[in-house]
C-alpha cells in the first residue's frame, strides 16, 4: 500500500487504545497491521469521553512514546508520520469504494450494534476458556504427555495444551499427518490427555507442502494460490479439498480438540498481484479476508461433520465477522524477553 508522505496516521491522548481486528505481530514486537482493500476496519476508543470511530485499518505500522510512529510495509521502515493532528488520512490502491460504518453509543450499544450487523460468536467450549499452556513446540509425544502428566501432578490448573508446527516431520510442511518417528501413536496420546482431564490443541496452517500427499491433490485441483504453496480459499473447491484432508488426516482419527490456524494473513503477502479463485479475482482485493475464509472453512466444515461438539479456533489472524466462525485472535508472534511482555500488557489494557 503506498503512504505518501502527506498521510496522517494518529493516536492522540493519553487513553486511547486500539483494539486490532486484523493483525499480527513483528519481530520487532510492535502490532504490525494488515491489508483490507475494500472493507477496512480500525476501532479506536477514548476512554476519557467513551467515543468510538471505526475507520480504516492501515498496514504495517509501529510506534514508540515520544517519538513519530514508524510506518511499516511488509515489516521494513518507510517513513515516518506526522507528529499528533485533528485529522487522519487513509488511502488505497485498489478499492473501489470507501465504506464506512459508524457505530454510535456507549461500549455495549457499539458491541451489541457491531455483532447484530457482523455475527454472533457461538460458545465456545468451556474448558477453552481455562489455562492454555504453549511453548515453541514439544518435539516428542513422551515430551508433551510428561509435561501434561506434571501439571496433574503438581495440581496446576491446565485445561489445554498446544502442539506446534513439526509433529508432521517426515511428511512434509503441513501434510495433516504425525509422524510416527517423534509421535508413534497420536490417537492415543490424545487419549492419554482426555484420561487426566486435558485437551490438545495442535498448529494447523494454510500453506501445504506441495511434494506431500495433501499437496499433490491440491495441485492436481487447482487449490493453491497461483505459483505458490498456500491453498486458494476463496476458491470454495480449495476449500472443500483442504477441510477434507485435514478431517481425514487429524479429526477423525485422532479426535484432536482444538486447531490452531496458523500465518491466516497468509505469509509473506503471497495475494498481492494474483489472481485467486480460478483466476476470477484480484488477490490484492481481498487480501485481509483471507483469514475470514481459513477460519470459515475449518469452522463449517467441523461443524457439520461433528454436530454435537463445540469449536474451539485460534488465529494469527483476523477479519471483521471472525467471531461467528469459534475463533480466538492470539497476540501475534512474539519473543520471550521482558520487553515484549510489558507490550503485551499494555496492549491488554
Amino acid at each position: 500500500m503506498p503512504i505518501a508522505a502527506d498521510d496522517v496516521i494518529t493516536e492522540s491522548g493519553k487513553n486511547r487504545i486500539v483494539h486490532r481486528l486484523g493483525y499480527r505481530r513483528t519481530e520487532r514486537g510492535f502490532v504490525s497491521y494488515q491489508f483490507i482493500e475494500k472493507y477496512r476496519l480500525i476501532i479506536v476508543i477514548s476512554l476519557n469521553q467513551g467515543f468510538v470511530l471505526y475507520g480504516f485499518k492501515v498496514n504495517n505500522y509501529g510506534r514508540s512514546r515520544r517519538k513519530p510512529a514508524i510506518i511499516y510495509i511488509n515489516d521494513k521502515p518507510v517513513l515516518f508520520y506526522k507528529l499528533v493532528t485533528d485529522e487522519t488520512t487513509f488511502r488505497s490502491p485498489v478499492a473501489e469504494a470507501v465504506d464506512y460504518t459508524v457505530f454510535a453509543g456507549f461500549g455495549d450499544d457499539v458491541i451489541s450494534s457491531y455483532r447484530q450487523l457482523s455475527g454472533a460468536a457461538p460458545m465456545m467450549p468451556r474448558w477453552a476458556l481455562g489455562y492454555i499452556h504453549c511453548r515453541e513446540r514439544f518435539k516428542t509425544q513422551e515430551e508433551l504427555l510428561s509435561i501434561a502428566r506434571k501439571f496433574r501432578e503438581r495440581k496446576l490448573p491446565m485445561d489445554l495444551i498446544v502442539q506446534d508446527w513439526l509433529y508432521w516431520g517426515k511428511y512434509g510442511w503441513n501434510a495433516m499427518q504425525f509422524d510416527e518417528t517423534t509421535f508413534p501413536d497420536a490417537t492415543q496420546m490424545v487419549k492419554d490427555l482426555h484420561d487426566i482431564n486435558v485437551r490438545l490443541m495442535i498448529s494447523v496452517w494454510s500453506r501445504v507442502d506441495t511434494a506431500s500427499a495433501v499437496g499433490k491433490q491440491l495441485t492436481a485441483n487447482g487449490a493453491y494460490i497461483p505459483e505458490r504453496d498456500w491453498v486458494d480459499f476463496h476458491n470454495p473447491e480449495a476449500a472443500a479439498i483442504y477441510w477434507k484432508s485435514f478431517n481425514e488426516g487429524l479429526v477423525q482419527p485422532h479426535q484432536v480438540d482444538a486447531w490452531w490456524q496458523d500465518a491466516t494473513e497468509p505469509e509473506n503477502d503471497d495475494l498481492h498481484n494474483r489472481w485467486v479463485n480460478k483466476g476470477t479475482i484480484p488477490g490484492d482485493k481481498l487480501r485481509n479476508t483471507y483469514p475470514l475464509f481459513v477460519n470459515k472453512t475449518v469452522y463449517e466444515g467441523y461443524r457439520q461433520d461433528n454436530p454435537g461438539k463445540r469449536t474451539m479456533i485460534l488465529t494469527r489472524s483476523a477479519f471483521s465477522g471472525m467471531q461467528r466462525y469459534g475463533t480466538a485472535t492470539w497476540s501475534g508472534d512474539v519473543s520471550n524477553d521482558c520487553f515484549c511482555f510489558h507490550k503485551i500488557i499494555l496492549m491488554l489494557k
